[in-house]
């Protein structure tokens, strides 16, 4: 412990003298800028003038006087009037260091600074960004103990790429999200970033600081505008917390992502999950999620629409799974024998349940749920004779035991005219029914009831109409 100690206090004087070195005193002025130099090297260190006036590209000097400049201050020193057409900021080689805060709001973390902001352009000198040494170790104890002071980019909500030179030697960018340089660290990605965001197989980690409460604004959490986001075999995700992605319909989690229903919190527009091969607490089928052995299905995105196919096998589905989706029909595999009393709360639509089993139809029954038979189905023919015959088709002998097909005829205003029900087997599959003494206009409808049931009809009723 002593020794933890130790080092902990030789980090935060060695961090000391980084910030003492660069904190020169912006006493001098250059074309919109203000500048300084650093007391050891004579190097030259700017902000932005706070008086100053820029368009839609900022260019952060590379040489003053003939001196480099080395470094771009804490919180630039930029004023939100004088930056708010500001599309695009070009960072020169010169320079090495982009201090703490200088795109985030000098006075309100959470409030945006650069309001237009949608390119960052760095050079290849740029080793240090908000206290990342070269790519490699984090340096930023000091900006959560005395000051309050953010990522670099931190809070900006319309920017949508990065981009590093390619000779630089700590950072790299690919599809404007930056990466350190052999881009085994994700470092940050965009806020304004869209579409379809793929990380590299390189990428092992992402970028944690564990000094400061910015986590979630680093990496591709809380991007509202990406739609598509891939996480590769070979990173190592662990974070219980959420997402927060409105905008995302599809993900897709590597190997060593380890899966916490929470981190779907905020994910309003997931459809679709996808897991790799050998994630060890999930696997994947038609977009859900289920437990490592594929018993039980524990997850359906909420935007996820239409049919739903539960994985074959599957014996068990959680309470909740179905919680506020928009699926309409559920198609249960025989193995089915558990269903959570309130696995399908909040539904926004009315869900149908498909199952060839007794304890699928009757769980729909028991819910105020409708349900079908499944596979099996009931077709009419010969309307236009004298007589109407109702079939039962795909009948299984072992499966669909114990039915019955109902045959029922009214006339023009709704009077029942006709009934019949007869019990169907795997040797008579059909009834027929005399429409001889039937007036000219009527409607035939068909209806195939399972005897030991409470409930009916087991499949969609067939219907039609003679004039």
């Amino acid at each position: 412990m002593k020794r933890k100690y130790k080092k902990f206090i030789a980090a935060i004087i060695i961090l000391l003298g980084i910030i003492m070195s660069f904190s020169p005193c912006f006493a001098y002025v250059y074309e919109g800028f203000r500048y300084g130099f650093e007391e050891s090297s004579g190097n030259i260190v700017v902000i932005g003038d706070y008086n100053a006036q820029f368009g839609e590209v900022l260019n952060f000097p590379n040489w003053i006087d003939g001196k480099p400049v080395v470094g771009i201050g804490t919180y630039s020193g930029l004023n939100e009037k004088n930056i708010e057409n500001v599309k695009t900021v070009n960072i020169p080689n010169n320079i090495k260091c982009i201090g703490y805060g200088v795109f985030t709001h000098p006075q309100v973390l959470s409030e945006a600074y650069f309001k237009s902001l949608e390119i960052i352009n760095i050079g290849s000198g740029v080793d240090t960004i908000n206290g990342f040494m070269n790519g490699r170790e984090r340096i930023n104890i000091v900006g959560r103990i005395s000051l309050p002071m953010g990522p670099a980019f931190y809070d900006t909500p319309t920017l949508k790429e990065i981009n590093v030179s390619e000779n630089n030697n700590s950072f790299s960018s690919v599809e404007g999200v930056l990466y350190n340089k052999d881009k085994t660290v994700l470092i940050y990605v965009p806020k304004g970033k869209s579409g379809k965001l793929v990380l590299p197989d390189s990428v092992k980690s992402v970028d944690v600081d564990l000094y400061t409460n910015f986590n979630d604004y680093m990496n591709f959490k809380n991007c509202r505008n990406i739609a598509e986001l891939v996480l590769p075999d070979n990173l190592e995700y662990d974070d219980q917390s959420a997402l927060n992605m409105p905008a995302l319909e599809k993900i897709h989690l590597g190997d060593k992502t380890k899966i916490y229903l929470s981190m779907f919190d905020g994910c309003d527009n997931l459809k679709k999950i996808e897991v790799g091969e050998n994630n060890e607490d999930c696997i994947s089928y038609d977009g859900l999620l289920y437990s490592k052995n594929g018993k039980k299905l524990i997850y359906c995105p909420p935007s996820k629409e239409g049919v739903c196919k539960i994985m074959p096998g599957t014996t068990e589905i959680e309470d909740y799974v179905f919680k506020n989706s928009r699926i309409s029909d559920v198609h249960l595999p025989d193995s089915v024998n558990e269903i959570g009393d309130n696995a399908f709360e909040g539904c926004k639509k009315t869900v149908t349940i498909h199952s060839s089993r007794e304890y699928g139809l009757g769980y729909a029954a028991s819910h105020g749920m409708k349900w079908v038979m499944a596979d099996i189905a009931v077709s009419i023919s010969g309307s236009a004779s004298n007589t109407v015959t109702v079939s039962a088709d795909n009948y299984d002998r072992d499966r669909d035991k114990n039915c019955s097909l109902n045959i029922a005829v009214y006339d023009s205003l709704g009077a029942l005219l006709e009934m019949k029900t007869e019990q169907i087997d795997a040797d008579k599959t059909s009834a027929s029914l005399d429409l001889s003494n039937i007036p000219d206009a009527y409607r035939v409808k068909a209806m195939l009831w399972k005897d030991n049931l409470d409930i009916k009809p087991i499949c969609e009723p067939a219907e039609i109409y003679v004039e």
